[in-house]
């Protein structure tokens, strides 16, 4: 499975966490419509990029309690 997730580096002139690395894995859903997809913060206040990036992968075999014993946030198109 490709790994899916993102690293980003919070703004330095954020208030509270500026400067801290944020590590958001995702997937996608099947059977779970409208969802089509979700997102889990596993990592928001690293010190560092390699920290984020090391931060355990969420367990996407259970979406509804494996981002860190909570659900994926879920996600689906707006609709038009």
């Amino acid at each position: 499975m490709p790994q899916r997730y993102f690293i980003a580096r919070n703004d330095a002139a954020n208030p509270r966490d500026g400067g801290l690395w944020t590590r958001v894995d995702w997937m996608p859903f099947t059977g779970m419509e409208p969802y089509t997809w979700g997102f889990c913060l596993t990592a928001y206040r690293a010190p560092n990029e390699r920290e984020a990036r090391q931060t355990p992968a969420p367990n996407r075999d259970t979406p509804r309690t494996g981002c860190n014993g909570f659900p994926f946030s879920r996600m689906r198109r707006a609709p038009t």
